[in-house]
């Protein structure tokens, strides 16, 4: 078996530091619902109850969009170029300061329709965060590059640490990269809701069933180090990455071409706070998502 011992660097810290779950705000809509899942209301160029990162009025990443998948608006987000060349990137987080809205029953995922132009490699991110008594007790995360220019549904499924009924969810939407995003990457987002998980199923084009496999990290939970293995059935391009709850890259595990085999990567998370991340395994087409847990 081959092995892999790679550190986790740091991570870029966000600026909107109210997309933390605070529990200060009081909302008007239901417990059971997403407040204005369709962006069908506005206010002074944002979407009604959701924070978008249009702080400042040179830099305006999220619009309305009249191209709807449903109703008579959608949310937009592009990346705008800076000053200095980079790009500021759109997020969006429920809630009027981003800090999530009520809730009564554990959700098993959510469901959203968008669209997606992706430039050198960015990636659309959707993460669902759910607390009970600020403690997290759920979360999930859809991440992919794929670009669609019809609209297309998105499904974050669940993973539930506890059996505690939430109290408070955050969704944060964002087009991610582990640089800057890029000039040229957009999103169109439309028709959030609670729905049933979904699993994927895929079969190879010979009728013979892949046998690639992601395995849960072990220890998990974890402080500092876990292991991390997996498996393909033949030489592909491997990519095995860490994200945070909002869909930012922390660590590159692997990125090469390897042989068909079982392989063991060992992931150090000494230079990451305590929380719950996600490790995206893909290789060629397969891909799989799957949660862990650094206590310190």
């Amino acid at each position: 078996m081959r092995r892999y011992t790679l550190a986790a660097g740091g991570f870029t810290k966000m600026v909107l530091r109210s997309l933390a779950l605070c529990g200060l705000v009081t909302f008007i809509s239901s417990a059971q619902t997403i407040p204005n899942a369709g962006f069908e209301t506005w206010a002074a160029g944002n979407p009604t109850d959701w924070f978008a990162s249009n702080i400042l009025t040179i830099y305006v990443p999220v619009t309305q969009s009249t191209g709807p998948h449903g109703g008579s608006f959608a949310v937009q987000g592009t990346v705008v170029l800076t000053p200095t060349g980079t790009g500021y990137t759109p997020i969006l987080a429920a809630g009027v300061d981003g800090g999530g809205f009520p809730i009564n029953f554990r959700p098993e995922a959510l469901h959203g329709w968008y669209k997606f132009s992706s430039d050198s490699g960015d990636a659309f991110s959707a993460t669902l965060g759910l607390t009970k008594e600020g403690s997290s007790i759920g979360a999930g995360i859809f991440y992919s590059p794929t670009q669609h220019s019809a609209y297309s549904e998105f499904v974050v499924n669940v993973t539930y640490f506890s059996d505690d009924i939430p109290d408070e969810a955050a969704i944060v939407i964002l087009i991610a990269n582990s640089q800057p995003a890029h000039i040229g990457s957009s999103f169109t987002l439309d028709d959030l809701s609670f729905g049933p998980a979904t699993t994927d199923v895929k079969e190879a084009g010979t009728g013979k069933p892949y046998s690639f496999a992601l395995d849960q990290n072990y220890p998990n939970p974890f402080n500092p180090s876990t292991k991390i293995q997996f498996q393909i059935p033949e030489a592909q391009s491997v990519t095995l990455k860490v994200y945070n709850l909002l869909g930012q890259e922390v660590s590159t595990l692997v990125n090469e071409q390897l042989q068909g085999g079982r392989y063991r990567v060992e992931f150090d998370g000494s230079n990451l706070p305590s929380g719950t991340y996600f490790y995206r395994f893909q290789a060629g087409d397969f891909s799989e998502v799957k949660k862990m847990t650094i206590a310190k």
